[in-house]
């Protein structure tokens, strides 16, 4: 019996630790979400004070900062940000596709662990009763003809 609650204790050791990756898998795509969303504010500002140098150059200049060239490099640089964006987008998802993928497959390793231990256990059991007794005990035993 001492192996039944040994069991027990490795499987609440193991349920314990396939917690922890859990909670270690939302603080990483928590800490992965914060970094993009960082990188993004940061392209953001950069983007604002290249307008505005635009603007400040295009005003130096005595060029209206919404037409013709001027405009273009506005546009231009808008451009540049949403595809520099769009590439930030794609990888916090292949980023965070990678994390899930790690936690499902430490998901199964915890499964196939839990099973070997269940496996182990019932092993461990029916060698302990034996087969002839529990036969035995459930049957009456093997009656012999008498002749």
């Amino acid at each position: 019996m001492m192996s039944v609650f040994k069991g027990a204790n490795q499987r609440s050791i193991m349920e314990a630790g396939r917690a922890v990756e859990h909670d270690q898998l939302l603080t990483n795509l928590q800490m992965l979400n914060a970094q993009s969303a960082q990188e993004s504010l940061a392209e953001m500002k950069q983007l604002r004070e290249n307008i505005g140098s635009q603007i400040a150059i295009q005003a130096a200049r005595g060029t209206a900062s919404g037409a013709g060239s001027a405009a273009s490099l506005q546009a231009r640089s808008k451009g540049k940000f949403g595809e520099d964006e769009q590439s930030r987008r794609l990888n916090l998802l292949a980023k965070q596709s990678a994390l899930k993928a790690a936690d499902s497959m430490s998901g199964f390793n915890t499964l196939a662990g839990e099973t070997k231990l269940g496996q182990a256990v019932s092993e461990k059991i029916f060698n302990t009763i034996g087969t002839k007794s529990t036969t035995d005990y459930f049957f009456g035993g093997v009656k012999k003809e008498s002749k």
